[in-house]
């Protein structure tokens, strides 16, 4: 197989405690301000770059800065200065007035910048002032730096007040580091909070970028000098370049055996599709051989001729991993086939009803050798299920209910999970399935933001379990985790489902290239929306390989 090394591109995310650690060294060796000077240099960049989208010219330009107490707000001041000075007028919002940035605002005022202030003991949360009416209506742009990585819950009354007034007068929003209303560790959306066109963070991502992608809007990184090698990541991000590197490409030597063989065991006579869905994810995800051990047999060799068909795991010759559960029931014959499968000194990736019996039957996993991976990869119902498995014997603190994830943050919920059954002696990596998917195991917490929702239809999971298995047969034979597979599959995955939905009019099935500008901006509901259209399971499947080149190719 190709090995060609390329260093590692990686994205790292870390907490708000991990930021503030490496940002200390910094604050005491370099002369003060000068953090400040960096981070809110480059929120002006990026400021100026989206007033020209919008109006052309920073020149005549007018924009509005919603000013909290502290360091954000000085970001905020001082990014203003610099807008001033390029000939945009700015009026700078001030919420707290007795605890504003001091040397921001002595730099903003020295700019001739319009300051106003207003305040929950001011105003009582209405935006009444003629100036402060005046200033909202004529905006072309908004940064608002209310709080920063030390911001917990809600807007208060008079910022919610001056960030309703602009959402009412459609003034774009750029947030600074990170949106108001928004846990910058668990991603927990506080109400109300705000919603940003864009966000400009600084020295590392931080976690609400992944567990809130969408109501980030696009994020911009600003590099502040921050050394973070001594700090633990909070979850990883594969880079484009990272997944094309890996992708089992055959090599001069290579023939269907030595890439990683997958074996996949799904469908019944009640479902038969799903073996066919999870059949064509792995066929068109790797190059090497696909097994398929069970009942629709004759579906899938009409439909995928160059699978190898058997109608029993037991049958099923050597494979380097399997992928078990989209479609094959929970009655006795799917639990004994389950059975099987766990005992095999293989990677086994469980899904849908495979996960519901490991779920009504924790012992299954007692079967599994010592030192075997095993992935599971829920969506919200199965993950769930997991958690009630051993939620009365845990000490962790499991989610039981939708409501109970979205407050505990879904990478906080997936931990605990996994540290619950990890309590009982068994070892889970666990991917849970969404439009922010994140797959925890020994090596931390993989995080994919897929940038778009194409993929939420039905079957879409049986794809993704056949990529994943395949992935999984390679990574057993590349030395590559169970984790990081998954997250490549996680990528190529959406990218399919993407390129799906936007059909012959974009991308390599209309002979066209993406745009030359940077087009992950197609990567985004709002900028989608407009352009797909709703995909099928098996159109995600036949769009698998084209994704695979779209990454291999950095053509997106």
């Amino acid at each position: 197989m190709d090995t060609s090394a390329r260093e590692r591109t990686v994205m790292h995310v870390y907490t708000a405690d991990s930021i503030r650690a490496a940002e200390a060294p910094l604050l005491t060796s370099l002369p003060e301000g000068e953090l400040m000077r960096r981070a809110s240099y480059g929120l002006a960049l990026h400021a100026v770059k989206e007033i020209r989208r919008i109006k052309g010219n920073v020149y005549g330009s007018h924009v509005v800065l919603i000013v909290g107490a502290g360091n954000n707000g000085g970001d905020t001041l001082w990014a203003g200065t610099y807008l001033r000075r390029k000939g945009a007028a700015v009026t700078a919002i001030l919420l707290n007035p007795e605890r504003t940035h001091k040397a921001g605002l002595t730099a903003f005022r020295a700019a001739y910048g319009n300051v106003i202030s207003f305040s929950d003991t001011a105003v009582s949360g209405n935006v009444e002032n003629a100036d402060l009416v005046s200033a909202i209506k004529t905006a072309d742009l908004a940064l608002e730096g209310i709080v920063g990585i030390g911001g917990h819950g809600p807007l208060r009354e008079s910022a919610a007040a001056i960030i309703n007034a602009l959402e009412e007068a459609s003034v774009p929003i750029m947030s600074v580091d990170i949106p108001a209303g928004i846990d910058p560790d668990t991603g927990v959306r506080h109400h109300p909070h705000v919603h940003p066109m864009a966000t400009v963070t600084f020295g590392a991502l931080k976690p609400c970028r992944i567990l809130a992608g969408p109501y980030c809007g696009r994020v911009s990184l600003v590099d502040i000098g921050l050394d973070l090698n001594a700090e633990t990541p909070a979850m990883q991000v594969l880079s484009d370049e990272d997944v094309a590197a890996q992708w089992p490409i055959p090599g001069s030597t290579d023939n269907k055996y030595t890439t990683g063989v997958v074996g996949i065991c799904a469908g019944s006579h009640k479902y038969p599709g799903a073996a066919l869905l999870s059949v064509a994810g792995a066929t068109h995800a790797s190059s090497a051989m696909v097994r398929y051990a069970g009942s629709a047999t004759d579906l899938v060799l009409f439909h995928q001729p160059d699978t190898i068909c058997v109608t029993s795991p037991k049958h099923a010759g050597h494979v380097n991993a399997w992928a078990v559960g989209p479609g094959i029931g929970t009655d006795e014959k799917a639990y004994k086939r389950l059975r099987w499968i766990l005992k095999q000194d293989v990677p086994v990736v469980v899904d849908a009803d495979a996960i519901t019996l490991i779920s009504r039957f924790p012992e299954l996993m007692d079967y599994r050798p010592e030192g075997a991976a095993t992935l599971v990869t829920p969506h919200t119902g199965e993950f769930l299920r997991l958690c009630s498995a051993y939620s009365a014997a845990s000490q962790y603190l499991l989610p039981q209910s939708t409501t109970d994830i979205e407050q505990m943050g879904c990478s906080a919920a997936v931990t605990a999970c996994r540290e619950a059954w990890k309590n009982q002696g068994i070892n889970l990596s666990i991917l849970l399935k969404g439009r922010a998917t994140y797959i925890a195991g020994s090596e931390g917490i993989y995080a994919e933001d897929t940038g778009s929702s194409w993929a939420a239809t039905p079957g879409s999971g049986d794809v993704l379990t056949g990529i994943v298995g395949a992935l999984v047969a390679h990574g057993a034979v590349a030395g590559r985790s169970v984790e990081e597979s998954a997250a490549m599959a996680v990528r190529v995955h959406s990218r399919a489902a993407l390129l799906a939905s936007l059909g012959a009019s974009f991308g390599e099935s209309a002979g066209k290239t993406w745009p030359a500008d940077g087009a992950r901006r197609f990567l985004s509901d709002t900028d989608t929306a407009g352009r797909g259209a709703p995909v099928t399971a098996s159109e995600i499947s036949q769009s698998i390989s084209a994704a695979i080149r779209d990454v291999r190719n950095g053509t997106l």
